[in-house]
């Protein structure tokens, strides 16, 4: 399972943060999993004048793939206190208290080709407001080229809609990444660097471009080997 998100959702602020998941097989082809993350979001600079706050988020999902893993699914549901500052594109001034998007839902679909040299992907995020006033959502079809197994690239695009007081916006964009592993540790090092004209999960009709630098370090098997 992928950890849990630390989802600072402002595109314009920075954070960083820890996750934990867990998972656990339930049955061959089927695995379900649970992940907690708590994260720090920077707003001290401008527009924004508030002090760093910290965000806790948990979900859980499950995997499915056939015996052989060239078809694998996964889903997972799970709730996040981040929050997401609302500003007057015009003035550069906060419009209200921040909101947030504490429900998402992550769908994906993998196809495994050339013996696993290559990786067809394709995902869908959702995310929705609790009073269900706005809903903002993602799909991200993406290849990834193992050329060893320590390295891979991938590419990707990216399409995205939100729906605002009646009002759906599109965006687009993409992502470029690679993957650097160490089998024998279990680590993973992710990179990936991403640019996007998003529509706002506030304002019906703006857009507005974002560029997002990731990186995730990750340790496998750490209990059981």
């Amino acid at each position: 399972m992928r950890p849990a998100s630390a989802r600072s959702a402002a595109g314009n602020t920075g954070g960083s943060g820890a996750s934990l998941s867990l998972g656990f097989r339930l049955a061959r082809g089927l695995t379900a999993g649970l992940g907690l993350a708590c994260f720090g979001q920077n707003k001290d600079s401008f527009p924004f004048d508030r002090p760093l706050s910290y965000a806790y988020a948990a979900n859980a999902g499950i995997l499915l793939h056939d015996p052989e893993r060239r078809v694998m699914f996964d889903t997972r549901f799970g709730y996040s206190s981040g929050s997401i500052e609302r500003i007057d594109p015009a003035t550069l001034t906060n419009l209200a208290e921040p909101g947030s998007f504490p429900l998402y839902n992550e769908n994906s679909l993998v196809l495994s080709l050339r013996n696993g040299s290559i990786f067809l992907n394709v995902k869908e995020t959702n995310d929705l407001m609790l009073d269900g006033s706005s809903y903002y959502a993602r799909l991200l079809p993406a290849v990834e080229l193992f050329l060893s197994d320590a390295f891979s690239l991938r590419l990707g695009v990216e399409a995205s809609g939100a729906l605002v007081g009646g009002v759906f916006s599109l965006g687009y964009g993409g992502v470029a990444g690679t993957t650097l592993r160490s089998l024998s540790r279990g680590l993973d090092l992710d990179l990936n660097v991403s640019y996007r004209l998003r529509p706002s999960r506030f304002v019906a009709g703006l857009q507005y471009p974002e560029f997002v630098i990731l990186a995730i370090f990750g340790k496998n098997s750490l209990f059981i080997k």
